[in-house]
């Protein structure tokens, strides 16, 4: 993909999460599904050509996060509490294949190592809020990362 094929898909993520941020914070939450959808669709685009978004300087693992965690919270606002799981729980298992994924990690050390936590606790405090606790402790035993490589 062309570097103004990217350029233009990151843009178009811009424009929809700011336009979900502000339909979020009036309170259509509705409405914001909508533009985080479409941003998330945008995201993974980014991600489904990840090397050629990198070499661009695209922060693709930031985008994605950022748009699961947008419908994640807007789920979590209208009692979708399923599908806000889900998406809390994807963002952990990308960061998860990223750090197992050897062509790709090397080049996202840094980001992941920051990430991971965040992604976690962002999880952990969404489980404790939900009396989902269980589900965290589900979701450690699920993923079988090298605990060497967060260390």
């Amino acid at each position: 993909m062309s570097t103004s094929e990217l350029l233009h898909i990151e843009n178009q993520w811009k424009v929809y999460t700011i336009s979900g941020n502000a339909l979020f914070s009036k309170g259509k939450f509705e409405k914001a599904i909508i533009h985080y959808t479409k941003a998330f669709s945008e995201a993974s685009k980014l991600v489904r050509h990840m090397f050629s978004s990198l070499q661009f300087g695209i922060p693709i693992v930031s985008t994605f996060i950022i748009s699961c965690n947008n419908l994640s919270n807007t789920y979590w606002e209208i009692g979708k509490l399923n599908e806000a799981d889900t998406l809390y729980r994807r963002a952990i298992f990308f960061i998860v294949y990223l750090s197992e994924n050897q062509n790709v990690h090397q080049n996202l050390d840094a980001t992941i190592r920051r990430e991971f936590p965040r992604v976690l606790l962002t999880y952990n405090a969404f489980c404790e809020k939900t009396d989902r606790r269980h589900k965290i402790a589900d979701l450690l035993k699920e993923i079988q990362i090298n605990k060497n490589y967060f260390h």
